[in-house]
């Protein structure tokens, strides 16, 4: 029912902006509740309306949201700067945004009612765009209530505890060459999933590059690209290197813009090497 419910949002959206944003650059920022405040459910629902609305229209263009949050911590509202009819005009222009998208959040009895508005940053206009609904359900009233925290900076094996582990608790591994890696299982953290791999170079050192493009995680019908890679400290919205000490284990984490898994999700993980090129390690059932 939940991911009905949001692919009736971003339709919602889509055709609204398909008449009113038409020829466009569209960020979404975080949505906030009806004191203004922000809460995980309004960086959820930005991301997922982000993700469902990059392929829906031509007429307008969605920016990345890692993209957008760089522009904003470059501006005096910081990364974690709260959009509204105040904040906005403070931004000023924005090289390759022309509109802003923002809103908020209102808890009722039995549902959530979002109204999402647009302010053009040219003319600092601000409208109406669409009004939608969520069911009230315990996962999302979790992510309402709940108190905003920040991003992980880096993740570290320290940070790897897991809600779906791989079948009979021992990893599935993948090798090539030198290089193993090894599946840890993927853990749900309030508005993202985290899916950890442990990797390994045997005997001697090695760069190893992981990728966004042709990496994924499915269920059911929806197929995610990740929006972040780690390895170690480094991260990326678009691949990530890192140079493997020989025989020593590195920690890499896929994190996706969901909170929907189960048992028969599938995920694939792709990268390269100089000595086994480009390869793919593909999980069927986690």
């Amino acid at each position: 029912m939940l991911d009905a419910e949001l692919e009736t949002m971003a339709s919602g959206f889509s055709e609204a902006a398909s008449e009113k944003l038409a020829g466009q650059n569209v960020a979404i920022g975080d949505l906030l509740d009806e004191d203004g405040q922000a809460i995980p459910l309004g960086k959820q629902l930005a991301d997922e309306l982000s993700f469902r609305l990059s392929d829906k229209s031509d007429a307008f263009s969605i920016i990345d949201r890692s993209h957008f949050k760089k522009l904003l911590a470059e501006t005096n509202l910081g990364a974690k700067g709260l959009l509204n009819e105040t904040t906005i005009p403070r931004l000023g222009r924005m090289a390759g945004i022309s509109v802003i998208v923002y809103g908020n959040i209102y808890q009722r009895s039995n549902n959530y009612v979002i109204y999402l508005k647009y302010v053009h940053l040219e003319s600092q206009t601000s409208r109406s765009l669409v009004k939608a609904y969520l069911t009230r359900i315990p996962s999302v009233d979790k992510l309402y209530n709940a108190t905003e925290t920040p991003e992980h900076t880096a993740i570290t094996k320290e940070d790897s505890t897991h809600t779906i582990s791989p079948a009979n608790g021992l990893p599935q591994s993948f090798t090539s060459g030198p290089i193993r890696i090894d599946f840890q299982g993927c853990q749900v953290n309030q508005t993202v999933i985290d899916c950890t791999f442990h990797l390994i170079s045997a005997g001697r050192s090695e760069s190893l590059t992981l990728t966004r493009d042709n990496s994924w995680l499915q269920v059911g019908n929806r197929r995610l690209p990740p929006m972040r890679l780690f390895i170690q400290e480094r991260q990326s919205g678009h691949q990530v290197t890192y140079p493997l000490r020989a025989n020593q284990t590195h920690v890499a984490v896929l994190r996706f813009a969901t909170t929907f898994l189960d048992n028969s999700a599938q995920l694939n993980l792709h990268g390269r090497a100089p000595s086994i090129y480009d390869f793919d390690f593909f999980l069927n059932r986690l």
